[in-house]
């Protein structure tokens, strides 16, 4: 098992974890979200470390508040198939996963916008070789 430390994880392996949380289901911990980690990317990770990684501690936060409301996957009708089940559960995880990242787009935009704007105020830039298009 491959041991990581603080500032050590890939982007790839940040969305990685990001997905395993945006996925989660039940109590979630700080030692429950390392174990899953170990058993299922074979990665040996502090909460310390994964803390350190706004992403990972940010996705936390939101599943935390999620499980709180009760906003879990866990709340299927108890007469469906079980393969009925999986494709709904299939389902819900893609829609937790396109709302994480639409909510992560919006933020880099705004994040953007608001650069945009700064280089704007700075003397002497010339927004032409920036490939910035003057917006008014």
């Amino acid at each position: 098992m491959k041991s990581i430390g603080a500032k050590g994880l890939s982007k790839e392996r940040i969305s990685e974890i990001c997905t395993i949380l945006t996925t989660w289901n039940g109590k979630l911990t700080w030692d429950l979200l390392v174990k899953k980690i170990a058993s299922e990317m074979n990665l040996k990770v502090s909460r310390q470390t994964l803390n350190a990684y706004f992403s990972i501690k940010k996705e936390f936060q939101i599943k935390k508040d999620d499980l709180r409301k009760g906003i879990d996957s866990e709340s299927y009708p108890a007469n469906l198939k079980i393969s009925e089940k999986d494709l709904l559960k299939k389902i819900e995880d893609q829609q937790k996963i396109i709302k994480s990242l639409e909510q992560k787009i919006n933020e880099q935009t705004n994040q953007l916008k608001s650069f945009v704007y700064n280089i704007r105020n700075i003397p002497g830039i010339d927004l032409s070789k920036l490939n910035i298009k003057k917006h008014r």
